[in-house]
């Protein structure tokens, strides 16, 4: 069959119409299929009654494809040959199908067949239908060597997309290295493997396969991507002056709009990420245009936060950051999300504010979806940059208990202020919380009196709510999507769902639950340590102003006993934020600090060699080996029988000679009689702490399991007369915080003895 050029083809049309003009229609039937002139009309017929009828077709289901794009996600590799989204364009690729199908049968000896099998393939491949579209490029290399160029990048191309790599990688190898002349195709096929390389993360392959495609002559659309997605790869190799020329190369392609956004921006963070922000904030302000979508607003927010964050100027980032959230053109999902998410990072990071950096990030979590707005498939969207916020679930779990042990401590700290204030500062200081109180329930009550009513009156739209206070949580932003009265706004059903643990607990979600469990005579009935019968209960609206004059100051710690309680309670709290703070958000300095406040106020509490050990890894965390082998040795020569201090010779590469047996069950004993007379004195308190450190010294002893049931049994004869459960929470406290020792028994026995009250029957054996 004889093969023409582009051109050539153009020119045999031409000459077959002269034909058709000077000779007839009757002279070319009478011409046989197999001589020159019947070869040309049948590649005319061809052309004029399917083929020409196949690609208008197909022109048209592509122009829906097209039209599906959108914005572009800065935190997601970008695809250079975007995958077809599904549905659009469908019954047009199918008539394509059909009419090119036409061709291969009623015209088998035509020119145009390797046009008809690439133009199914292509077909194919945009309805998805990638095993059909493979199957017909293949038959298109074999065909014949003309278009086997686009043939082979056609291939690799939907092999990438279909995620069969190992096949994408060697059609690249076949065609990219057989020394044929493949002009432009062989720039997209570089292309091509750049984007494979991206998807099997090897960026430093993948930036030079890209950079060699876009060396040669590329078309404008697939030139722009191929930039911005090396700009990407370049990122992630921390080569920041590199992405940033491939991100200026992007505008060179004349790309529609939204990608030539992305990649300015992205260079302009860069600026200021390696140069002045000052000089990228300039920038900055010339990208806002009044054209531009909620989107692009967030992700100017954004960058300029971070930009503001760089220059040490962290409430003005905060200030950005809150303005968007709150303006008219918000941004939604996603770009809600990755706000908040910002705003979290800027509350943990700049503010160790924990409780509003938990809010948002549980916010973010709700709003951020597993996969790209408007998603193009599994495998794009695991597709994710280092930098891409997905971790905003366990960023917020981990905040949030991190912030319930800090209010924790904030709140025994400002108990125990208010507990050692004089009788007339004590009262003051209650009167002002009073009369706080009650101003600001009348400035409620003044805002409910100016809300206009539904009743007879139109609902208020969407723009009339008023903004928010200045004490409102900076995260209660934007509810217009959040439902009636904002049910469904994420972050409030967080705070709600915190405050509802914090006063009851794990309760049972069940009707007449305190009757119930009172009947049964478990203590979870009673109402928490430190709160009364009328601090738990539910007050109604009429009584809210009665409520509002009543200021609960059970709690507050006036005598020296309940002092020294509270005092024991917060060691532990403590040693328990600062634990949290070096190993469930990474802050070692932070942690050192409460590690330090633990050793300060309460050197001789249990939990003190724990914070000697953790005071030590923290140090060693930030690179001070020095000191933190002198507090190894400190907690060796303070502890020294404690296994905690084992563990500490260990860091230090000392010998960890065992104790005679013998020894130690003596210096168990001697332990356990001081003890044991401090609670026959009617020293209680100190009692109970002297048991339960011997049990954790000498837990590989007989005496540790006697010592444990003691503290057991001293809890139980003090505690069933406390109707506070102050006493309760403290043992509760003191086991837990050594129940984190690798001893089965030990938290077997605490267990017990927490749930069964105190082992009543074995009084006599102590």
């Amino acid at each position: 069959m004889g093969r023409f050029s582009p051109r050539g083809r153009t020119q045999v049309r031409t000459v077959c119409g002269l034909l058709f003009l000077l000779v007839g229609a009757g002279l070319l039937m009478s011409c046989g299929r197999g001589s020159f002139i019947g070869r040309q009309y049948d590649d005319l017929t061809a052309y004029y009654n399917t083929f020409h009828n196949a690609t208008q077709a197909f022109e048209s289901g592509l122009e829906s494809v097209n039209e599906s794009g959108g914005d572009i996600d800065r935190t997601r590799y970008l695809s250079v040959f975007p995958p077809p989204q599904g549905g659009a364009g469908q019954s047009s690729f199918e008539e394509a199908i059909q009419k090119s199908a036409a061709v291969l049968r009623e015209h088998p000896n035509s020119e145009w067949v390797d046009d008809a099998l690439l133009l199914i393939g292509r077909s194919r491949y945009y309805q998805q239908n990638y095993v059909g579209a493979v199957q017909k490029f293949r038959e298109a290399i074999a065909l014949e060597p003309e278009r086997e160029g686009e043939a082979r990048f056609r291939l690799a191309q939907t092999l990438v997309v279909a995620g069969r790599y190992r096949e994408a990688a060697e059609a690249l190898r076949t065609g990219l290295d057989s020394g044929e002349e493949y002009g432009s195709w062989a720039a997209r096929m570089r292309v091509v493997q750049g984007e494979l390389l991206v998807r099997q993360e090897n960026w430093a392959a993948a930036e030079q396969a890209l950079a060699q495609g876009l060396n040669d002559n590329l078309p404008d659309e697939t030139g722009a991507r191929a930039a911005f997605l090396l700009g990407q790869v370049r990122e992630t190799l921390d080569n920041p002056e590199g992405a940033r020329a491939a991100y200026r190369q992007v505008s060179g392609y004349d790309p529609p709009y939204p990608l030539a956004f992305a990649a300015k921006l992205a260079a302009v963070e860069l600026g200021g990420e390696t140069g002045p922000p000052g000089r990228a904030l300039e920038r900055l302000a010339e990208l806002e245009r009044d054209d531009n979508t909620r989107e692009m607003r967030a992700e100017i927010a954004r960058v300029r936060a971070r930009l503001h964050r760089a220059q040490g100027r962290p409430d003005r980032a905060r200030q950005v950051l809150t303005a968007v959230l709150r303006g008219d053109q918000a941004p939604r999902g996603s770009g809600k999300g990755r706000t908040h998410y910002e705003l979290a990072t800027l509350y943990r990071d700049a503010y160790e504010d924990f409780t509003r950096a938990a809010a948002h990030f549980d916010t973010a979590s709700a709003t951020l979806s597993p996969g790209p707005d408007g998603g193009t498939g599994a495998a794009e969207a695991a597709q994710v940059l280092p930098r891409a916020p997905s971790d905003a679930r366990a960023q917020a779990d981990r905040f949030r208990k991190l912030a319930d042990r800090s209010q924790a401590v904030a709140r025994m700290d400002s108990l125990l202020r208010l507990g050692r204030m004089a009788p007339t500062e004590f009262r003051a200081v209650v009167e002002k919380i009073r009369q706080r109180r009650l101003e600001e329930q009348e400035a409620r009550a003044q805002r409910t009196r100016r809300q206009p009513r539904f009743r007879g009156g139109r609902r208020p739209a969407a723009g009339d709510a008023s903004p928010p206070s200045a004490g409102q949580p900076a995260v209660q932003t934007q509810g217009a999507d959040a439902g009636f009265l904002f049910h469904r706004d994420p972050t409030l059903v967080q705070q709600g769902r915190r405050q509802f643990e914090q006063t009851w607990g794990d309760r049972p979600l069940m009707d007449d639950w305190r009757r119930a469990e009172a009947i049964r005579g478990r203590p979870d009935a009673r109402p928490r340590a430190g709160q009364t019968e009328d601090r738990v209960r539910p007050q109604s609206s009429a009584g809210s102003s009665t409520a509002a004059g009543v200021v609960d100051v059970s709690a507050v710690p006036r005598d020296s006993i309940s002092r020294a309680e509270m005092k024991d309670q917060r060691a532990v709290a403590q040693y328990e934020l600062a634990n949290a703070l070096f190993r469930a958000a990474g802050r070692p300095d932070s942690a050192q600090t409460w590690f330090r406040r633990v050793l300060d106020e309460t050197p001789d509490h249990p939990v003190a060699p724990q914070a000697l050990y953790g005071l030590a890894q923290a140090h060693r965390a930030q690179g001070d080996t020095a000191a933190g082998d002198d507090v190894y040795r400190r907690l060796i020569s303070e502890h020294p029988d404690t296994p905690i201090a084992r563990r500490a010779r260990e860091q230090l590469g000392l010998a960890t000679t065992d104790e005679a047996p013998g020894r130690a069950v003596s210096r168990a004993d001697s332990a356990y009689a001081r003890a044991y007379e401090a609670w026959r004195s009617g020293r209680h308190d100190a009692a109970l702490r002297a048991f339960l450190t011997v049990a954790d010294a000498y837990r590989e002893t007989s005496v540790a399991p006697r010592a444990l049931l003691a503290a057991g049994v001293v809890y139980h004869r003090t505690a069933r007369h406390d109707s506070s459960g102050q006493g309760r929470a403290r043992f509760t406290h003191y086991a837990d915080s050594l129940a984190r020792a690798d001893a089965p028994w030990f938290a077997t026995a605490v267990e017990s003895i927490i749930r069964r009250g105190g082992p009543s029957g074995a009084l006599a054996s102590v």
